[in-house]
C-alpha cells in the first residue's frame, strides 16, 4: 500500500513498507502498525499518529516537522541522527531505541515513558517534559536550558555537566540524581538543597 499526501488511515498495517527517501504531508494514522518499516530519511511534515506501533521501525536521518505521535510504541526503533522539530510526542514509549545524533527542537514530549535513554550531548533546550518518565537516563553533557521537567521522574538518571539553568525542576525528587559539575541556577541550587534536607533561610 502507497502512502498519501492528506489521507487519512485506520487501523490499517504498514509494516515492513519502504517508505525511504518518500515524503508525506498532513496525513492522519490512527491505530495503524509500521513494524519493521523503513521510513529512513524521509520527510514527514504535519501528520499525526494515534496509538500506532512503530516497533522496530527504521527512522535513521528521518525529519519529522510539526506531527503529532500521541501514545505510540517505539519498541527498538532506529532514531539514529532522526530529527524532530516542534512535534508532539505525548504519551509515547521508547524502549531499547537507537537515539545517537538525535535532533529535537522544541516540542511536546509530556507523559512519555523514556526510561533509560542515552540522550548526552544532545539540545534540549525549551522542551515540555512534564511529568515524562526519564528514569535512569544519561544527559551528560546535554543542554536542558529552560526545558520544562516539572513533576518528571528522574530517579538515577545522570545530569553530569548538564547544563539545566533555566529548567523547571519543581515536584522532582533529585536525591537520586547525578547533579554533579551540572550548571544551576539560583531558583535550582535552593530546590536542590532543600531536596536534601537543607533551610534555606
Amino acid at each position: 500500500m502507497k502512502i498519501q499526501n492528506n489521507q487519512e488511515y485506520i487501523e490499517e498495517s504498514f509494516d515492513k513498507i519502504i517508505f525511504s527517501v518518500e515524503k508525506i504531508k498532513g496525513s492522519r494514522f490512527v491505530k495503524c502498525s509500521l513494524k519493521h518499516a523503513n521510513f529512513s530519511e524521509s520527510q514527514i511534515t504535519g501528520c499525526y499518529f494515534f496509538e500506532c506501533d512503530i516497533t522496530e521501525a527504521n527512522l535513521n536521518s528521518a525529519i519529522y516537522e510539526n506531527t503529532a505521535f500521541i501514545n505510540c510504541r517505539f519498541i527498538g526503533t532506529k532514531l539514529f541522527g532522526a530529527s524532530f522539530i516542534q512535534c508532539k510526542m505525548t504519551g509515547s514509549i521508547f524502549e531499547d531505541i537507537d537515539p545517537v545524533g538525535i535532533t529535537i527542537s522544541e516540542g511536546d514530549w509530556s507523559y512519555a515513558s523514556m526510561r533509560h535513554c542515552d540522550l548526552r550531548k544532545t539540545n534540549l533546550t525549551n522542551i515540555n517534559f512534564i511529568e515524562t518518565d526519564l528514569y535512569g537516563c544519561n544527559f551528560t553533557e546535554t543542554d536542558l536550558r529552560d526545558a520544562d521537567l516539572s513533576r518528571a521522574i528522574l530517579d538515577q538518571a545522570n545530569f553530569r555537566n548538564a547544563d539545566l539553568r533555566g529548567a523547571k525542576i519543581e515536584g522532582i525528587d533529585l536525591r537520586n540524581v547525578n547533579l554533579k559539575g551540572a550548571k544551576l541556577d539560583i531558583a535550582q541550587a535552593i530546590i536542590f538543597a532543600e531536596s536534601h534536607g537543607a533551610v534555606v533561610i
